[in-house]
């Protein structure tokens, strides 16, 4: 059966409850149970890069800390810090990779366009954030200072799609139907492609660029775990009455399911396109 091209559903879910600020340590553990696409992506571009074992690592939007977690058992002479602008997901990741037991690693809040470090790190990781970043040649300038001289950046990014369901949830929340619902929403999310990002890390003085659009398959079981999925993502579906809120997810998953069929066995498939960039501050 042809699985139809859902560019980045999925990580739009994963990454969104790590962007936004006061949703609740509930939202932490959601976020936690359902990131395994994000997880993928981000393991991928780690092993692709060659490590000391000492390097001092900024993660920007590390989210629930595992990444996070992961970089620093990596590096046992290294330092690193995982920096989200969620302070409950802050808290989650301070509990689930304590200092006692990670003692190279420090988890803090703060955001990707006001990081407050200056040549201070050898190497800064993104994995599925800056496109929640609205202003994004000013993210890419602060990581840019981070870094020290021949550092290194390593960015995980979904890659605009107008023909996939990108902007499925915001297109939903605009309906005639949910638009009153929602007065004034705007996307909050930033989408480019490999070439308009490429120009955007050139002008902000990045070099050595080596970049790919690599495209995965990710299976879900059944409806109930996309509807589950999904949640997370609506997160400003909070001040609607609770069968309303019911009511809108169900729109949402039957909308997904119009761009992805069903398998005999009742497996959906997400087909989404990750764009992986390694670069070098001169």
């Amino acid at each position: 059966m042809k699985k139809y091209k859902v560019t980045c559903f999925l990580i739009m879910i994963f990454t969104y409850c790590t962007m936004v600020e006061g949703t609740g340590f509930t939202l932490a553990n959601a976020y936690s149970q359902n990131s395994k696409i994000q997880q993928i992506w981000a393991i991928d571009a780690i092993n692709s890069f060659f490590w000391n074992g000492n390097e001092r690592v900024l993660d920007v939007g590390c989210g629930d800390g595992k990444i996070t977690a992961l970089i620093a058992q990596r590096l046992p002479n290294g330092t690193v810090i995982g920096l989200d602008v969620s302070s409950n997901m802050i808290e989650f990741a301070s509990l689930a990779f304590p200092p006692d037991q990670y003692q190279n690693l420090l988890f803090l809040t703060g955001n990707a366009a006001s990081l407050p470090f200056h040549r201070q790190f050898d190497v800064v990781v993104s994995f599925c954030c800056l496109n929640w970043v609205l202003e994004q040649e000013v993210a890419l300038k602060k990581i840019y200072e981070c870094l020290v001289p021949n550092g290194k950046v390593i960015l995980v990014v979904p890659e605009k799609d107008p023909t996939g369901l990108l902007l499925l949830n915001i297109e939903l929340a605009q309906s005639d139907k949910w638009a009153p619902y929602f007065p004034g929403f705007k996307s909050p999310n930033a989408y480019f492609t490999e070439e308009e990002y490429l120009v955007l890390l050139k002008n902000t003085g990045f070099s050595k660029i080596e970049s790919k659009v690599v495209t995965t398959d990710s299976p879900i079981p059944n409806k109930q775990v996309l509807r589950d999925l999904l949640k997370p993502l609506s997160v400003f579906i909070t001040h609607l009455s609770e069968n309303l809120q019911k009511e809108y997810i169900e729109d949402l998953t039957n909308e997904a399911l119009k761009f992805t069929p069903i398998d005999s066995d009742g497996t959906i498939h997400i087909v989404s396109n990750k764009l992986q960039i390694i670069a070098s501050k001169e």
